[in-house]
């Protein structure tokens, strides 16, 4: 196997975070490839000197947006950028949804709220969620039970802030089963991981970028791989090669069907440390891409 080198792109406040990158730090090391951590606005770096810069925990993107989308397409010049630029800038606003929904996909039904006039009209149920378009570890989400007052100055707030906002029905079952995330490596599929309910009754414990989640491992089920499949289809036909990494999160919607929250394609959490040698199956994947 030849040589070649990696970068695991990452920021300062996620190098203590990010469960991940030891293990993968070592699974690259296993199979003879060379890997260095990095931070994404590191000035003085060198982007030329690695063959792949893989995008793994950026996780203050959304705080400085624009410029993460130059570095996006300056870094993608200069090095094999996976996921691809154009997959990343698709992915980091999750007005992607939209167009899910518009291909038939069974996506939680979703809203977007850009004008004042939006928050206005909108009617806003006795349970939702809202929360920017371009977020990340659950920043700025908030749930709204029987208080619409509250729910509509809250949006009017993020709009006024220039967020598009998304707005969804609270899923209930996740209080009951969790919501389940399936990880594709090379269009493979990986695991499945169960998250608990991030907007639960539970107090909400968060560090410096994300919300903590309670992880555990689970089994896929047949209806939730299918779902997956779908997903990573689409995005491949719609890209025209397949992701390098990605993560479907699922929840079951009221009739107990599948239904997509997101799919994560710029830099979720694999959470490698709940199925054995899954690190390794990523580190192999790359190395081929």
């Amino acid at each position: 196997m030849a040589s070649r080198s990696f970068a695991l792109v990452s920021c300062a406040e996620a190098l203590e975070l990010d469960t991940d990158l030891g293990l993968l730090v070592q699974a690259f090391t296993d199979i003879g490839q060379r890997v260095q951590i990095v931070q994404w606005d590191d000035p003085n770096q060198d982007w030329e000197r690695f063959d792949i810069t893989i995008v793994r925990s950026p996780w203050d993107y959304h705080e400085r947006y624009q410029e993460f989308l130059d570095w996006i397409n300056r870094v993608n010049l200069l090095t094999l950028l996976l996921n691809p630029a154009d997959v990343l800038r698709w992915n980091t606003d999750k007005r992607y949804l939209a167009e899910l929904i518009d291909a038939g996909m069974a996506v939680i039904p979703t809203t977007f709220l850009t004008t004042q006039d939006d928050v206005a009209m909108l009617t806003y149920d006795d349970d939702l969620v809202l929360k920017p378009t371009v977020s990340a570890g659950s920043n700025n989400t908030h749930r709204f039970v029987g208080d619409a007052v509250a729910a509509r100055m809250c949006a009017s707030e993020l709009v006024a802030q220039g967020h598009v906002v998304m707005v969804q029905p609270y899923q209930h079952n996740i209080d009951l089963m969790g919501e389940t995330g399936l990880v594709y490596f090379g269009g493979q599929f990986s695991h499945a991981f169960c998250k608990g309910a991030v907007l639960g009754t539970q107090p909400r414990i968060a560090n410096s970028l994300f919300v903590q989640e309670e992880i555990s491992g689970t089994t896929a089920q047949a209806d939730e791989l299918a779902l997956g499949l779908i997903v990573l289809e689409y995005v491949t036909s719609k890209f025209g090669s397949t992701p390098l990494y990605a993560r479907v999160d699922i929840v079951r919607s009221a009739d107990g069907a599948p239904a997509l929250m997101e799919v994560e394609l710029t830099e979720p959490s694999f959470f490698l440390h709940i199925s054995n040698g899954s690190a390794n199956r990523f580190a192999q994947a790359a190395w081929i891409a």
